[in-house]
C-alpha cells in the first residue's frame, strides 16, 4: 500500500511539472514581464524593510552580512563597497552573465535561456560546490528583470520558474530562488564607486543541517563580493572604467542639453500664450 501511494504522489508530482511547464510556455512576453516586475518590487521592498534583521558577520573592510526570517525562510543580505560605478556593475552581472563564471568560481556555468526584452529574460546558473563539498553543485533558473529606481538605484532581481528548455538535470539538485535582488546604489561625489547589496532568499533543497546551509550561504555572499572587486581590477586595467564614465558623462551632458532646451521652450511658451 505504502509503494502504492509512493507511486501515486510520483506521479501527480509529475502531472503538476508537466502542467507548470505548459503554462510556462503559454506566457506571453507580457505575462515574463509582469512576473518579472511582480519580483522586482517585492525583493526591493525586502531590501529596504528595516524590522528583524541581525548581523551575521562583519567584516574588517566594512562588507556586513545581515539575516532575517521571513516566515520559516531565512534571508540574508549583503552589503559593502565596490569600486565600479553603479551602471557598469549592472551591466556585467545582467548582461554579462555567460561570462561571469571566468571571473567567479562559486559559478560553474551561467546562460540566459530565453530572452523577452532588453530589461528580461530567463537564465539558467549552476552554483558550485560549497562548505568544502557538503554543500553539493545546485542549479536554477531564473526569471531576471532589471530597472533603475526613482532614488538613482539599479535593481536586478530573480525568481525562480520552471522552464521547459531547462527541465531538472541528471546529478544536479535544482535549488529555488526568490524573489531575491541585488541592487548597486550610487555613492555621491565617487562615480567610480557603489554600494552594492544582495538580497538572498533562497532553497538549496536536499537534506543539509540549517546551520551548515547558513555558514555556507553568508560565507557564499562574502566571496562573491570579493570576486567582483578582482574582476573590477580587470576591468579597470582594460580601460573599461574610463570608457564608461566617459559614455555617462556625454550622456548627462545630452540630457542636460535636452532639459534647457524643454525649459527654454516653457518660458517661450508662457510669454505667448
Amino acid at each position: 500500500m505504502k509503494i502504492f501511494s509512493e507511486k501515486l504522489r510520483h506521479i501527480w508530482h509529475q502531472q503538476q511539472q508537466h502542467e507548470e511547464e505548459s503554462s510556462i510556455e503559454s506566457w506571453t512576453e507580457n505575462e515574463f514581464k509582469r512576473r518579472a516586475e511582480e519580483a522586482l518590487v517585492q525583493a526591493w521592498k525586502l531590501l529596504n524593510s528595516e524590522d528583524g534583521w541581525k548581523q551575521e558577520q562583519l567584516l574588517d573592510n566594512g562588507d556586513e552580512v545581515l539575516s532575517k526570517y521571513k516566515g520559516s525562510k531565512k534571508l540574508f543580505k549583503l552589503t559593502g563597497i565596490v569600486e565600479l560605478p553603479p551602471k557598469l556593475l549592472l551591466e556585467e552581472l545582467y548582461y554579462g552573465i555567460e561570462s561571469v563564471p571566468s571571473w567567479n568560481p562559486t559559478l560553474d556555468e551561467c546562460k540566459t535561456i530565453q530572452p523577452i526584452d532588453s530589461h528580461c529574460d530567463v537564465s539558467y546558473q549552476v552554483a558550485a560546490e560549497a562548505a568544502g563539498g557538503v554543500v553539493s553543485t545546485r542549479d536554477f533558473v531564473n526569471l531576471r528583470s532589471w530597472r533603475r529606481m526613482d532614488c538613482g538605484t539599479f535593481v536586478c532581481s530573480g525568481v525562480s520558474v520552471k522552464h521547459p528548455a531547462m527541465p531538472p538535470q541528471p546529478k544536479r539538485v535544482r535549488g529555488e530562488n526568490g524573489p531575491t535582488c541585488w541592487a548597486m546604489r550610487a555613492i555621491p561625489g565617487c562615480p567610480d564607486r557603489c554600494r552594492f547589496q544582495w538580497l538572498l532568499d533562497t532553497d538549496l533543497k536536499g537534506w543539509i543541517p540549517q546551520y551548515v546551509i547558513d555558514s555556507a550561504l553568508s560565507r557564499a555572499q562574502l566571496d562573491y563580493i570579493q570576486h567582483i572587486r578582482k574582476h573590477s581590477e580587470t576591468l579597470k586595467d582594460s580601460g573599461r572604467v574610463t570608457d564608461h564614465l566617459a559614455e555617462r558623462l556625454e550622456e548627462e551632458d545630452e540630457d542636460d542639453l535636452i532639459g534647457a532646451a524643454s525649459e527654454e521652450k516653457q518660458r517661450v511658451l508662457a510669454l505667448t500664450t
